[in-house]
């Protein structure tokens, strides 16, 4: 990713399940992927391109992605810096990197 400043915004410090590696380095920050394995394998199994828009609505309107940006939000690596419209935008930036190398030729023509 080339400008992958916003990344930074999605940090944290804690993944909400236990995994024991997680307590290995206490200096190690994750990113939590806004896509699960269900909606890959939905996109895969539609036989068509899967429109930009079509994609960024079917992750924000589940459920799980308001507990994500929640998480985000209360255990973000720097306690408190960005605001939870911040780390929306930071995954809606992510998203599209995320369709852009992975569901269309470029995003610009995908919308």
């Amino acid at each position: 990713m080339h400008d992958a400043v916003f990344l930074q915004k999605l940090q944290v410090k804690h993944l909400p399940y236990d995994i024991d590696t997680q307590n290995i380095d206490e200096s190690r920050r994750w990113i939590i992927s806004p896509v699960y394995a269900d909606q890959v394998i939905k996109c895969t199994n539609m036989g068509r391109k899967v429109l930009w828009q079509e994609f960024y609505d079917m992750v924000v309107s589940d459920e799980a992605y308001a507990v994500l940006i929640q998480w985000v939000t209360d255990h973000q690596s720097e306690e408190r810096k960005y605001s939870k419209k911040e780390i929306h935008e930071a995954y809606r930036k992510y998203l599209e990197e995320i369709y852009k190398y992975n569901l269309s030729e470029g995003i610009e023509g995908s919308r």
